[in-house]
């Protein structure tokens, strides 16, 4: 009865991420830097399930800090495990060793640590292959995938190659690659490898979320409501001058030439109007002309404002672009209006 009141082992589990398998795991290759550590050699994705998960000197069980680990000298035995991929679940063994320090009521074992096998043990009767850990993490990196769709287009997935087994639940999931990812430190050395730990310049995104009922209290309040104690900045000023064109009429003649009727003749003389330039107005012929004749200076004045902003205007809208009547790209347009239009741009 001593060895359970000694002081350095934990009972029972304090943390539902707690895992078989411990050792450090490397983060996937998208999201590898090249200061990155290998500490050991990253295995391709799994290809053939092995009829045996053995033990070795890095088998462990998760009851106490430091780890209890595997003993040649003691008993081990063979148990049935699942292993779930990307595409299905199967069914292998797995050698197991009683824990020596846990009570026999809680049942643990010490289990193999598989990380070498590209292969996350979660709990030794729960196993997940690292590339399908590794897939939620690109999916919720990419596109904010929630934990209850992606297990769901799993569970379908699963069903479509009639897998011995379902996809585990939402719950399960997530405690998994919480256990999985704590492995992989993706948190540390966080910086941009040009600008360094403080850049000069950032850009943040936000990101509005729906909280529960339960937390919408009487003293909650919107963050602009001011109070007795908040900061007085009576010296702010707002800065001017912040457009990417500063020149206003230079603004507006940037968006008579992308805007408006079409430039372009094509060869039925027909503009993208579908309207005949020879049935137009005197006015309008005009005003097409003069839009055509400050196409150059435009060009010239863009260059003086940012050489690479003058050139794509060139390329796109200047005479020689007019002269292969080719339509701009639509995703041009609306750069140049939106620079014209942007009041506040801030560009690095």
């Amino acid at each position: 009865m001593k060895l359970f009141e000694d002081p350095q082992i934990r009972w029972p589990l304090l943390r539902r991420d707690e895992a078989i398998s411990y050792l450090p795991v490397l983060p996937p290759l998208w999201s590898a830097l090249p200061r990155d550590h290998h500490i050991y050699c990253c295995p391709s994705p799994l290809q053939s399930i092995p009829r045996l998960l053995e033990l070795d000197a890095n088998a462990s069980c998760y009851c106490s800090n430091p780890r209890i680990t595997y003993s040649p000298a003691h008993i081990s035995e063979v148990h049935i495990c699942t292993i779930y991929t990307i595409t299905c679940a199967h069914s292998t063994s797995i050698q197991l060793q009683h824990c020596p320090t846990c009570p026999p009521r809680f049942r643990r074992f010490i289990g193999p640590e598989t990380r070498d096998m590209g292969i996350f043990n979660f709990n030794n009767r729960i196993l997940f292959t690292h590339d399908l850990l590794d897939e939620y993490t690109s999916a919720f990196a990419s596109s904010e995938t929630p934990f209850v769709a992606w297990v769901a287009t799993m569970s379908r997935r699963y069903k479509v190659h009639n897998s011995s087994e379902p996809f585990v639940s939402e719950k399960m999931f997530r405690s998994i690659w919480f256990s999985f990812v704590k492995l992989q430190a993706l948190d540390t050395d966080s910086q941009c490898p040009s600008c360094g730990p403080e850049p000069e310049d950032t850009i943040w995104d936000g990101v509005t979320l729906a909280f529960s009922r339960k937390h919408l209290l009487p003293t909650l309040r919107p963050p602009t409501v001011t109070h007795g104690q908040s900061l007085q900045r009576t010296e702010v000023r707002y800065h001017s001058g912040l457009q990417l064109i500063p020149e206003q009429k230079l603004r507006k003649a940037v968006r008579s030439v992308v805007q408006g009727q079409s430039l372009v003749m094509h060869s039925d003389d027909e503009d993208t109007n579908g309207q005949n330039h020879r049935n137009m107005t005197d006015k309008a012929k005009h005003d097409l002309l003069a839009r055509v004749e400050s196409v150059p200076d435009i060009c010239a004045q863009l260059k003086q404002v940012n050489e690479a902003l003058g050139n794509v205007f060139s390329t796109y809208f200047g005479i020689a672009a007019l002269a292969t009547s080719r339509e701009a790209p639509h995703v041009y347009k609306k750069l140049y209006v939106q620079v014209s239009l942007n009041e506040y741009l801030y560009y690095v």
